[in-house]
């Protein structure tokens, strides 16, 4: 935006030739398309990138990725986060880059499944353990929620100490 503080008008413009539709710059269709283009970022669907929050009302918030058009994600997509304000950068998930009204299709709740999936593979190439909290026991199965949630056979679980009994 701060570039065209700065632009000028051309001194010479025919507004007769541009209202017959005739060519106004010596660069071609083709040129000017590219050059458009180009000011654009590239996103392929089914990608998570930062994007920004450029404005929020009661149930949606609107998320700049820096693409031609702006998201829209429901704001229940973001209840964990209650501070969430204008200008913070979230992380969404592309679901597709234009819809039947050119909207761009964003999801934050993907994003951050999506990310998380990402730290577990990364914790299994790394061999870390990943530490959780539990949530619920049955007699066979236990119950452990981080990002996403896990259900662990009791027999797998390497700690059997009277604290699972509870």
């Amino acid at each position: 935006m701060e570039n065209l503080k700065n632009i000028t008008p051309v001194e010479d413009f025919n507004w007769d030739a541009y209202e017959n539709g005739e060519a106004v710059t010596s660069m071609s269709h083709e040129d000017l398309e590219k050059a458009y283009d180009g000011t654009l970022n590239k996103v392929n669907d089914r990608e998570v990138v930062d994007g920004t929050v450029i404005a929020m009302n009661k149930r949606e918030v609107v998320v700049n990725i820096g693409y031609k058009s702006d998201g829209i994600i429901p704001l229940n997509e973001f209840r964990y986060n209650p501070d969430l304000k204008i200008g913070d950068t979230v992380e969404v998930y592309i679901e597709n880059q234009e819809d039947k009204k050119g909207q761009l299709i964003l999801s934050h709740k993907k994003a951050r499944a999506t990310r998380s999936w990402d730290r577990v593979n990364a914790a299994l190439e790394n061999e870390e353990i990943i530490k959780g909290s539990r949530r619920k026991k049955s007699s066979v199965n236990l119950k452990k929620d981080k990002y996403w949630k896990v259900l662990l056979k009791i027999s797998h679980h390497t700690v059997y100490s009277s604290t699972l009994a509870a």
